[in-house]
């Protein structure tokens, strides 16, 4: 067996006071792999957030063509294009009278607005539908088309009681 006289200075030459390159690679690893787990996880949730953002944006708009479509029905059947530009979105709208039958027995001047949205991002097509149902009861004459109305009907039954009258003189 050899013997060192100074063995304990060759052993404390090897010692280790620091990382090894492979510890240092392997740490290195570790850590690219989980910042681009959180990288990854960050542009997900980004890419739903404008997502998200662009649907609330034309939701807002699809809403406010559909109420000012329920405020002004005209006539039963109307429909119709608009183009928005900011944020560019197309409005297909559509009104018609729902009629009398089945669960709306017994309810009359009900009227049904459609609002469809539609929208491209990147090549893709979304598209959003909204319906309103709004209560529209006939408009009151106002007191001239009224009395014009009483008018006619008083010449008409005093007409008719002449030709009774006419008749029974007979």
């Amino acid at each position: 067996m050899i013997h060192f006289k100074n063995h304990k200075k060759i052993v404390a030459l090897y010692s280790q006071n620091g990382f090894t390159f492979i510890e240092l690679m392997l740490a290195l690893f570790i850590m690219a792999t989980s910042l681009s787990a959180l990288f990854g996880l960050q542009n997900t949730i980004f890419t739903y957030l404008v997502r998200a953002y662009n649907r609330t944006s034309r939701m807002i708009i699809i809403k406010k063509n559909l109420m000012d479509r329920m405020l002004e029905i005209e006539e039963e059947g109307t429909r119709g294009t608009e183009y928005v530009e900011h944020p560019e979105t197309k409005i297909d709208w559509s009104e018609k009278k729902i009629r009398p039958e089945g669960p709306y027995e017994g309810m009359q001047y009900l009227y049904l607005t459609q609002v469809k949205g539609s929208w491209k991002i990147l090549g893709k097509e979304y598209k959003d539908t909204m319906i309103g149902i709004s209560f529209r009861p006939p408009e009151e004459k106002s007191e001239e088309e009224k009395q014009e109305k009483k008018d006619t009907q008083t010449k008409k039954s005093d007409a008719k009681d002449a030709g009774t009258k006419k008749s029974g003189d007979k």
